[in-house]
């Protein structure tokens, strides 16, 4: 059986309309994104969008705009390295998304 890339982990499908922000090579490279239709502007609806951030600052200017953006039963993604020198630890927080169905918070793995 063959492995499953981590963008088809995530969901990703080939053809999706999407948008990257920041994101670094090496990120890209880990993704092995399928075939993706990548506009140069952010403008309409989009089936994939994914910020990359270092600072709560681009979290928060970001993250607004982007959803702004995203078809219903699209997925917005938002990364962030594990650790950054000179970052202070509690800068990009881990966010704790409210389950409607369960009525509880769930932390991201």
């Amino acid at each position: 059986m063959a492995q499953r890339t981590v963008a088809q982990k995530m969901g990703v499908k080939e053809g999706s309309r999407a948008h990257l922000v920041n994101a670094p090579a090496s990120a890209l490279d880990a993704l092995q994104l399928p075939e993706l239709e990548l506009p140069g502007m952010l403008s309409g609806k989009f089936d994939y969008l994914h910020l990359f951030v270092t600072t709560q600052q681009q979290l928060r200017s970001g993250f607004g705009e982007l959803r702004d953006h995203l078809n219903p039963g699209g997925m917005l993604w938002v990364s962030w390295p594990r650790f950054v020198r000179g970052l202070i630890a509690s800068s990009v927080p881990v966010p704790r998304p409210w389950c409607p169905w369960s009525g509880q918070e769930r932390a991201l793995a």
